[in-house]
């Protein structure tokens, strides 16, 4: 299946098979004005089985099943939010524009779900990104750093807010636009310096 969402946040539901839209429907709308009042930003399918997905808006993250159009999970920010991951089937990794991880657990329902908020020395998030199965989330910054985060210490938090350091950094002398990963070793088998610079050598 497919998920397409539009500027004007239309959302169609695509079966690849026949290539018929299953349903589509109007996101982010004031239930009194029914105006749009959530942007819609991002979406994404769950890693191992495609029986989830994601839609992330300015400010508010929602968990959806194929076969219901009304989300099973929620999470709302005063914070614009930038990018999310999936680092689990059941757990999402949202950044926002203040430097901030919100890590999401128990996505599957809407009364098991719990979130945990984790500061970074970040500024502001580009994008984030974990392999399947990876226990590694990799950040870009929009001060043109990458940053390598233990999904294993992040989940470890209970408590409301955190605070989390990335194992290694990259520098960067230029400003990133995306992000994308093939595969990542764990931390404990990568043995990488904690921080290297990339760039133009000096002459």
């Amino acid at each position: 299946m497919l998920i397409v969402i539009y500027d004007n946040n239309m959302f169609r539901l695509w079966n690849l098979l026949d290539g018929r839209c299953i349903f589509k429907r109007k996101l982010g709308l004031d239930p009194e004005t029914n105006k749009v009042v959530h942007k819609a930003i991002q979406c994404k399918w769950e890693p191992s089985n495609g029986l989830n997905y994601a839609i992330l808006y300015e400010k508010k993250l929602e968990v959806f099943t194929a076969e219901q159009e009304l989300p099973v999970s929620s999470v709302t920010s005063d914070t614009n939010f930038n990018c999310m991951e999936f680092v689990s089937d059941t757990e999402i990794v949202t950044a926002d524009v203040s430097g901030k991880l919100t890590f999401v657990k128990n996505i599957q329902e809407e009364k098991k779900t719990t979130i945990t908020l984790i500061n970074t020395k970040v500024t502001r998030f580009r994008d984030i990104k974990c392999h399947p199965g990876s226990s590694t989330l990799v950040t870009a910054s929009t001060e043109g750093k990458l940053g390598f985060y233990d999904v294993e210490l992040l989940r470890k938090f209970h408590i409301e807010i955190g605070n989390a350091k990335p194992f290694k950094t990259i520098k960067s002398k230029s400003r990133f636009l995306c992000l994308s990963i093939n595969h990542l070793k764990s931390p404990e088998a990568a043995k990488l310096p904690k921080s290297k610079s990339i760039g133009k050598k000096k002459k």
